[in-house]
């Protein structure tokens, strides 16, 4: 739709859309950092993000993985602030978020399912469930949307799932492999899971005695074991595996980068230490 826009104003390319959507998520981003954590680490982080190589460069093309990333990111890292400020508005803006990631890609689904677990988690523990119903509710609200446009126009294309339970030990073991390169590859998103893995560790006794950043832990991993079964699932008739792998799940994986980032900064360790700078920088 935005690409549509800037083509009927009689526009050549469509690049300046992703480009300056990717400008303002900067901005946002910063904004919802600086919402759960000091203004050093709100900055740095967000620097950081921006480094990551290969979603910097994909940020002024005309695809609509960096978008995504936009939506998905924005989506979890607001209901994780919801957990901890319980502001709606907030629960809100993170539902809508997350269901615009599944217009601009359907494997956004899994960002939806792995935030409505933990969200479930969260209901049973308070006893609550409206405000979860709520949620589930907006999140997939534009994916129905855009799947009764899609019957209604028949535009639904041959399926590629197999819709069976199945165990393919070599398939599994390809999923696993191909995701632990792209992990530990710093070409493609620089230190952003290094500096994950490493926050994880540092903040592992917050968040076993105070759970600190446990439930948006819990996002973060979900959402990669549920593309992992995506992955599984998906019948590789127009291309191979490993092609699929190396190249669409290495830019699906942009929507990670600000989920780490903002998993780090809002960790305990990194809120005191923000605490300590910033007081040691003011000279107070």
């Amino acid at each position: 739709m935005s690409y549509a826009y800037v083509y009927i104003l009689g526009a050549e390319t469509s690049k300046s859309i992703p480009a300056l959507m990717y400008l303002f998520f900067v901005i946002a981003f910063y904004g919802i950092l600086r919402r759960n954590t000091g203004k050093t680490v709100a900055a740095l982080s967000t620097l950081f993000m921006m480094m990551a190589p290969e979603m910097l460069a994909f940020s002024s093309l005309s695809t609509t993985n960096v978008m995504q990333a936009i939506f998905a990111g924005l989506g979890i890292a607001y209901t994780a602030s919801w957990l901890r400020s319980r502001n709606d508005d907030e629960l809100y803006a993170g539902a809508l978020l997350l269901g615009a990631n599944m217009w601009c890609r359907n494997e956004g689904i899994v960002f939806i399912g792995a935030t409505c677990v933990i969200l479930l988690i969260d209901c049973i523990r308070r006893k609550s469930y409206r405000k979860g119903l709520y949620f589930t509710g907006l999140s997939l609200l534009p994916a129905i949307i855009w799947f009764i446009y899609m019957k209604i126009g028949g535009l639904y294309t041959e399926g590629m799932a197999i819709t069976r339970l199945f165990w393919d030990g070599e398939k599994a073991g390809l999923i696993v492999n191909g995701f632990w390169a792209l992990f530990t590859n710093p070409i493609y998103y620089g230190w952003t899971f290094s500096v994950f893995a490493i926050f994880i560790l540092g903040n592992s006794w917050f968040m076993v005695k105070r759970k600190d950043n446990l439930a948006l832990l819990g996002m973060i991993v979900l959402s990669i074991v549920f593309y992992g079964l995506v992955v599984y699932h998906v019948d590789y008739v127009w291309d191979s595996i490993q092609n699929v792998l190396a190249y669409s799940a290495k830019r699906f994986f942009f929507c990670f980068v600000p989920m780490c980032w903002y998993f780090a900064a809002t960790t305990q360790i990194a809120r005191k230490g923000s605490e300590y700078i910033e007081r040691f920088l003011s000279l107070k």
